[in-house]
């Protein structure tokens, strides 16, 4: 069994329990695409043993590489106010994630004060 994300690791274990049904563990393969720019999003990503590089669309028609995530963060969080992303996430290490839609991560964040707290300090 792969070990947890950190940001799911800090969840009160009632908060656990409640959202534990709504998480899918799930295998990433190596050059997955996720989600494009200006596409919506369904799903948030908490890896656990994949990277995840979130790429920008250059002017050029070339991309470049802003970020890699790990099992310390999560995917698809910066839609807190809608569900369209403006960058690109592609599975740059193959390896395990957890997904959860995004109506019940968006919901916990508009309800849980605890929840945005984690979310915030790792973004």
């Amino acid at each position: 069994m792969p070990s947890s994300n950190l940001m799911i690791n800090q969840l009160r274990i009632e908060k656990y329990k409640n959202l534990e049904d709504h998480f899918q563990l799930i295998c990433l393969e190596p050059d997955q695409l996720i989600f494009r720019p200006h596409q919506f999003i369904h799903f948030v990503f908490f890896p656990v043993s994949a990277v995840i590089s979130m790429q920008i669309d250059l002017s050029d028609g070339s991309s470049a590489e802003i970020v890699l995530i790990g099992k310390e963060g999560m995917v698809g969080s910066g839609v807190m106010g809608g569900n369209q992303n403006f960058s690109r996430a592609k599975v740059k290490l193959a390896g395990f994630a957890y997904k959860l839609p995004i109506e019940i991560f968006q919901s916990e964040l508009a309800q849980d004060r605890e929840f945005l707290k984690i979310w915030m300090a790792t973004t």
